[in-house]
């Protein structure tokens, strides 16, 4: 075990305050912040330099990042069609936030077939994705499409979190089109 003397002590001491920006008085018994002073201007404080009385006040203070750029930012990186089948998609929902999304919905609506407007939907569930994590995801869309029509060949739109379930940073990136 190794032993400290009290100069060492104080000495740790005297680095380890002057590193968080205080001025100190040190005796050998106490450790004592000096009291700041409040003769500065809104938006500055007392500066911990012997060399200026004020700084501003964002040197000092760290601003917290806003609670809306913690949170889940879903949205669809990029889709593949399938080679085996025409009726089939991959997609791959990435989250852009830092945490995680609770499992949601994702919706693909087609909107026209041969030029021709329709309005067929399909949905599916997307799983929790961690933040910064992406997820693939299949769709058959044998269901909503006649036998010889491809999907490729339609106008769709895919929207994750299509009913807002999760609480994100950027609610208007999560819908993509194909064919618009």
């Amino acid at each position: 075990m190794q032993r400290i003397t009290l100069s060492q002590l104080t000495q740790t001491a005297t680095q380890r305050l002057l590193t968080l920006g205080a001025l100190v008085t040190l005796s050998a018994s106490s450790v004592i912040a000096a009291p700041q002073q409040a003769q500065c201007p809104d938006g500055w404080e007392p500066s911990p330099s012997p060399a200026t009385k004020c700084q501003p006040g964002s040197f000092t203070h760290q601003t917290p990042q806003p609670l809306r750029f913690r949170r889940a930012d879903l949205k669809v990186r990029q889709y593949r069609f399938s080679r085996r089948s025409t009726k089939r998609i991959k997609i791959q929902v990435a989250n852009a936030g830092l945490r995680a999304a609770r499992p949601t919905v994702l919706r693909l609506t087609v909107r026209r077939i041969d030029g021709t407007p329709v309005g067929r939907m399909m949905k599916i569930k997307v799983p929790i994705i961690n933040g910064r994590q992406t997820q693939w995801v299949s769709l058959n869309a044998a269901q909503i499409l006649p036998k010889t029509v491809a999907l490729k060949d339609t106008t769709f739109r895919i929207d994750v979190d299509s009913t807002n379930f999760v609480k994100e940073s950027n609610e208007k990136n999560n819908t993509t089109w194909h064919n618009l």
